[in-house]
């Protein structure tokens, strides 16, 4: 038993930051057991699974070396070569599930040269469901504020992390805005963009608890308006009220590009439609097609418009 314990230490370390941090501590665990199990049938080798190898060479781990010792011959030893300064960092982790879908080989992370905004009140969690699941690994940074409770982010983010192709994160204070990565803030949060000499980041607040009527896809659009100008993208989908519509509009006249989505496919069409009466709106689109154009105006595929 020797072998396999020091093994699970071993794998705690390194794996658990990463997992834990994930929120996903059902993984770390099935993942503990799995490889506990292999370590005890007597003339087996461990062999790291999909889940393990990227965690561990994401904390610098760069093999799993056979045991020289003849007794433990069955364990693989954990070899530790270079352990990052920033190992418990979640901005620098939260990519644990952000996979190549052709390879299944992870994806480095990139800063962001575009921003993507989100914002999505009622229906919002499925709307914002479907069209981020159809979006490639490579997308620019997209950050999410959504009226929704902070209790229930949590477990939002959980499902949208085993359906995307992209990394999801409930957005904390200094997160950076990378490609292939999904930051996300509750109702009772402000998250607004900043930049320094590494690139975009977020800054994120409690909202004052006296506004009742708060306005958190604003304080969002306006930020990334500011900081962003011509690489950001503004989509605004289902909700009540008018929320977002004024920052939409300052992402378009700072330069950036923006999608409403369309009546038909609206739960509820308030937010959506105080945007397009405003003038903030340069795309309409259906719920099916909002990933399609998205991609295109990422690629810059679609000429702006001129007004």
């Amino acid at each position: 038993m020797d072998g396999p314990i020091r093994f699970a230490l071993a794998i705690t370390q390194v794996v658990s930051a990463q997992l834990v941090r994930e929120r996903n501590l059902l993984e770390f665990f099935k993942l503990l057991l799995k490889q506990l199990w292999c370590g005890l049938q007597p003339g087996q080798t461990m062999e790291p699974n999909r889940m393990a190898m990227p965690c561990l060479e994401r904390q610098g781990i760069t093999d799993l070396v056979p045991a020289s010792n003849k007794q433990a011959g069955w364990v693989n030893q954990v070899r530790q070569v270079r352990p990052p300064e920033d190992m418990f960092h979640q901005s620098d982790l939260s990519a644990a599930n952000r996979m190549d879908p052709d390879t299944g080989d992870p994806v480095p992370l990139y800063p962001s040269q575009r921003v993507i905004a989100m914002g999505a009140s009622s229906g919002g969690a499925e709307a914002l469901t479907q069209v981020l699941t159809e979006l490639p690994p490579q997308t620019p940074g997209i950050l999410i504020a959504l009226h929704l409770p902070y209790a229930y982010v949590n477990s939002f983010c959980r499902r949208l992390r085993h359906a995307c192709n992209m990394a999801v994160a409930q957005a904390e204070n200094g997160d950076r805005v990378v490609d292939g990565r999904i930051l996300v803030v509750a109702q009772e949060q402000d998250m607004t963009l900043r930049s320094d000499d590494r690139g975009y980041f977020v800054q994120v607040e409690p909202g004052p608890d006296e506004d009742r009527h708060r306005h958190p896809i604003d304080t969002l659009f306006h930020s990334v308006a500011q900081q962003a100008r011509e690489n950001a993208i503004g989509v605004i989908l289902t909700g009540v009220g008018r929320d977002g519509a004024e920052g939409l509009l300052t992402i378009r006249h700072k330069g950036g590009r923006t999608i409403a989505q369309d009546y038909r496919t609206s739960a509820v069409f308030g937010m959506p439609k105080s945007a397009i009466h405003l003038g903030g709106v340069e795309t309409i689109a259906s719920l099916e097609d909002i990933s399609r154009v998205l991609q295109q105006l990422v690629n810059r595929q679609i000429e702006p418009e001129v007004n």
